[in-house]
């Protein structure tokens, strides 16, 4: 019992009710907040699948239409490799 009663006049002293109210506040609206940068980066994701899909299909139509023997992917491999440098991506071969 003393120790609560320790532990309630430290906090009383050391931390003005608002701030506790502040602090309180701020854990709680921190998953608002992370959600609305999900929901933002969600739909940059959408926004930049659908500017790409013209080329994404194109890309798929080519490797599948190649249909390659599984571990001998020659054409499909090397599609995917162009359409990732043309994209910005380091890509390592043979590694």
């Amino acid at each position: 019992m003393n120790q609560i009663l320790i532990f309630n006049t430290f906090i009383k002293n050391r931390y003005p009710m608002k701030k506790i109210l502040s602090f309180i506040l701020v854990v709680l609206l921190m998953p608002t907040l992370h959600s609305q940068k999900a929901k933002k980066l969600k739909q940059e994701v959408i926004t930049s699948v659908e500017e790409q899909s013209g080329k994404l299909i194109e890309t798929s139509d080519k490797i599948w239409a190649a249909a390659e023997i599984a571990f001998q992917e020659k054409v499909s491999s090397e599609t995917l490799i162009a359409y990732a440098r043309a994209n910005g991506f380091k890509v390592d071969v043979g590694v």
